[in-house]
């Protein structure tokens, strides 16, 4: 193992996890997205792939006790049942308002359809490095590719709507079953286009109630030991490098 470990220091940690299938992920009864496989894309000093244990074995002395323990708790606590995807955010400084309200919640991803493009991605690199290092933030060209792609892995279509006659409230929505809320943005609200795909609407309130009825939906969520140990690895990488 020390070769494997001199070899990795001097290739460089340029390891990326493994994103499962659709058909994959829509078996995954947690929605985890990620395989227990870490790809090398560097040099080919290293090995080419890498298990989390591995790899956790290497980054374990290059995280402080109490960064390890943080990550822990963390992953201990992480649900992939609920995404909230973003349809092009307008103001980049509410980018990583909504990458700390997901981390807050327990959720581990927030995925965003990039309907103006250069703009999103500046806005990316330059408010929320912070906060979406911790989440995984997979960003979809177009409504229709987003919903495909979340169908296909298992999750039923939902549209974050005012309240009116389609929406219903969401403290009447199961949280325990997979679920993808599409918000629009800022100024034009949600496209008609994601109205139109959605299985059904709901009005999310900003109040304890629904973060109450959330909680205790998640609660059932938790990843298995196997996932988590994928995630701790994951996060760790992104917190050394």
């Amino acid at each position: 193992m020390l070769a494997f470990k001199g070899a990795l220091c001097a290739g460089g940690i340029k390891y990326a996890a493994i994103r499962k299938s659709p058909d994959a992920l829509s078996a995954t009864p947690s929605r985890f997205p990620f395989e227990d496989r870490f790809e090398h894309r560097g040099k080919d000093l290293v090995p080419a792939n890498i298990t989390s244990e591995e790899l956790i074995e290497f980054l374990q002395p290059l995280v402080t006790p109490a960064r390890a323990q943080r990550i822990r708790q963390v992953t201990s606590a992480r649900t992939f049942l609920t995404i909230p995807v973003m349809e092009g955010l307008w103001d980049r400084g509410n980018l990583g308002a909504l990458c700390r309200l997901c981390d807050g919640l327990g959720i581990g991803a927030l995925h965003s359809i990039n309907t103006q493009h250069t703009r999103f991605k500046r806005a990316r690199g330059r408010t929320s490095l912070g906060a979406e290092k911790w989440l995984d933030t997979p960003l979809h060209a177009g409504t229709w590719a987003a919903v495909d792609v979340l169908r296909a892995g298992g999750y039923r279509i939902v549209a974050a709507q005012p309240p009116g006659p389609r929406a219903v409230p969401a403290s009447e929505v199961d949280w325990s079953q997979p679920i993808a809320v599409f918000f629009g943005n800022e100024r034009e609200g949600l496209s008609g286009e994601a109205a139109a795909l959605a299985d059904f609407h709901v009005t999310v309130p900003m109040a304890a109630s629904f973060t109450d009825s959330f909680n205790v939906a998640q609660a059932a969520a938790i990843l298995s030991e196997d996932e988590q140990r994928v995630l701790i690895a994951l996060m760790m990488l992104r917190s050394v490098y």
